[in-house]
């Protein structure tokens, strides 16, 4: 049991990209659902931003959970939204629990 058990809430979805061969030198691919986890979101920061002539919002969480298998390529999926992993840190390598940053286009 972790430091942190007691106060993991929130139910996630990490998803992992599948790529297939389209037969013709490039591919597909496929979001699946790898694995579901408990943990707690909290938001670290957030921006309205243009892009591509538009007005967007970035928004980054952070989400802390046990040690589980998440890589950088995954996204996870919380309240109805998408977000991008953009790095996965195993807090001072102490093996307790973990720090995924996270990314969010709106």
């Amino acid at each position: 049991m972790g430091i942190l058990d007691g106060i993991y809430k929130d139910a996630v979805v990490v998803e992992r990209c599948e790529r297939t061969s389209n037969g013709h030198g490039g591919f597909t691919e496929t979001w699946t659902k790898h694995l579901d986890v408990i943990g707690v979101m909290r938001m670290t920061s957030g921006q309205e931003t243009r892009i591509a002539n538009k007005e967007s919002v970035v928004v980054q969480y952070r989400l802390y959970c046990p040690i589980v298998d998440i890589k950088n390529d995954d996204r996870v999926k919380f309240d109805g939204k998408v977000f991008r992993v953009l790095a996965v840190n195993d807090v001072q390598h102490l093996s307790h629990h973990m720090q995924i940053d996270l990314g969010y286009w709106a």
